[in-house]
């Protein structure tokens, strides 16, 4: 039987795997924004049915222990807001896409959270190929 981890000490995993699972969940991201965009120009309901961010959301989740203490975990924390942000943005587009009244409103809203969800991705690869930590992982920007 294993106990368990002190929260407030650093994780022992080796940073290497973490790395490449955050790197994987970046690779998810951005296979999920490409098809995305490219789905969108089928109809606007391409970038919610995408589930390439949803399989990078639980590689990250599957590596969330083992990224404490590590410069990762806040790119773990960066990338499941972006997918939570991104989620709610959408949903919302899509109950005003059912109203006839708002659906210039609701156009305009799928275009404002698409460009949000790439800025968050690229931002955060950027900072990732750094090896550097996002300085506000549970920002808006």
């Amino acid at each position: 039987m294993t106990t368990p981890r002190d929260p407030e000490t650093p994780s022992t995993s080796n940073p290497g795997t973490v790395r490449g699972y955050v790197l994987i969940a970046y690779g998810l991201f951005l296979i999920g924004m490409l098809t995305g965009v490219l789905l969108n120009l089928v109809g606007p309901w391409g970038l919610v049915l995408n589930l390439s961010a949803v399989a990078g959301v639980g590689v990250l989740l599957m590596a969330r222990e083992a990224s404490r203490g590590t410069v990762y975990e806040s790119h773990s924390s960066w990338l499941v807001r972006t997918f939570v942000i991104t989620l709610c943005g959408f949903l919302v587009a899509v109950v005003l896409a059912g109203y006839e009244t708002t659906n210039a409103l609701a156009s305009l809203l799928f275009l404002l959270v698409g460009l949000y969800y790439i800025f968050r991705v690229f931002k955060g690869f950027r900072v990732f190929m750094q090896a550097r930590p996002m300085t506000s992982p549970r920002g808006w920007i």
